[in-house]
């Protein structure tokens, strides 16, 4: 066999060779990792299709279905142990899984506690956030702390909920000691609920002078604000979070009036709107008094008054076309005196 054929058989070896390999199993065309939404879906395990609970069976073929399915599923659980056994079939759902099912728990009172809860949460800052919103600690400082160590990205909203929370309660003098004087991570949010004790508190309660030197000038900026303008003071009502909460499904009535806000200025003090004047009566146009225009006279004609004929044509002038009449020809075409024009421009010497 020549140099040539050898290097074609090898060429043709090697073609077959990688053809053979791309339809194999593994292969990314391979229609059992598709699924029926045109999307990538990851095969579960043999493990979970068989420990796969029978309301979820229907999508062991589609890796997120089963996924959000298993979520839904969870809250028929009450056992901690049982949830965590089956948000870890969810995948990479488990976490999901698994704030589903602390947002469904955290209600109960008698229930887990926050700090069993918390630990079910695990990284989920989601779920450790709205955790602390329905159960915060007693403390504000701890509660702060909790928010740094499990909120991440949501850690300054943490913080701020916090402190509102302690103004919302009700704040003493000895209160508001303790509370100016820590080291808040965000000394602007601390500022601005120490202003609103200072001036929008009945009675007033505190001094910004007693804050952290941190915080002191906000705090005094803040209650200048509030001061001038009292609207700016902060809704003695704290408005629900989303959430599983029963409360947020309960019909509370009409809003309050603090609720509304200061966009609009005849509720800023809570008032009721000023009502609206009814329009004046206008009295109805009468309409035109006198009839169509003389073109004439330029005038109106007054309607019932007998009117004189139009003015007949000399009879002895000569109409040239188009209402023209003809010249006098002792003029020479010069207009006559005792005529708009007329005598400013007599006829030429000599021409009779």
């Amino acid at each position: 066999m020549n140099k040539g054929w050898q290097i074609a058989l090898v060429s043709w070896m090697g073609w077959t060779c990688a053809a053979s390999e791309s339809s194999g199993p593994e292969s990314p065309t391979s229609n059992d990792e598709t699924s029926n939404l045109g999307r990538r879906a990851k095969p579960l395990s043999e493990a979970v299709k068989a420990s796969a609970p029978e309301a979820c069976r229907d999508y062991l073929n589609d890796s997120e279905s089963f996924a959000y399915c298993m979520m839904e599923q969870v809250v028929f659980f009450t056992s901690l142990e049982d949830a965590a056994s089956h948000c870890e079939l969810a995948g990479e759902g488990a976490s999901q899984c698994r704030h589903r099912w602390v947002s469904v728990q955290r209600a109960n009172p008698d229930g887990y506690s926050r700090e069993e809860l918390m630990a079910f949460c695990g990284d989920n800052a989601d779920c450790a956030f709205e955790l602390l919103e329905f159960r915060p600690h007693e403390n504000m400082e701890e509660q702060i702390q909790l928010c740094q160590a499990h909120t991440a990205e949501h850690v300054e909203n943490c913080v701020g909920h916090a402190i509102q929370a302690w103004w919302l309660a009700g704040v003493s003098e000895e209160s508001f000691r303790s509370t100016a004087e820590m080291a808040s991570p965000y000394p602007e949010k601390m500022g601005y609920f120490l202003a609103a004790s200072v001036v929008c508190s009945d009675p007033p309660v505190g001094d910004c002078q007693w804050a952290h030197p941190s915080v002191i000038a906000h705090c005094e900026r803040h209650e200048d604000a509030m001061t001038r303008k009292p609207e700016t003071c902060p809704s003695s009502v704290k408005n629900p979070m989303h959430g599983e909460n029963p409360e947020n499904f309960t019909d509370r009535g009409t809003p309050l009036a603090v609720e509304q806000g200061p966009t609009d200025e005849t509720r800023v003090n809570g008032g009721e709107p000023d009502a609206i004047p009814p329009p004046e009566p206008r009295p109805l146009d009468p309409g035109p008094q006198s009839g169509p225009y003389d073109e004439a006279s330029g005038s109106p004609t007054p309607q019932g008054v007998p009117q004189a004929p139009p003015p007949q044509p000399d009879p002895n002038s000569v109409d040239i076309g188009g209402g023209i009449p003809l010249p006098d020809p002792r003029m020479h075409g010069h207009v006559p005196d005792g005529t708009p024009g007329g005598g400013a421009n007599p006829p030429p010497p000599n021409i009779e």
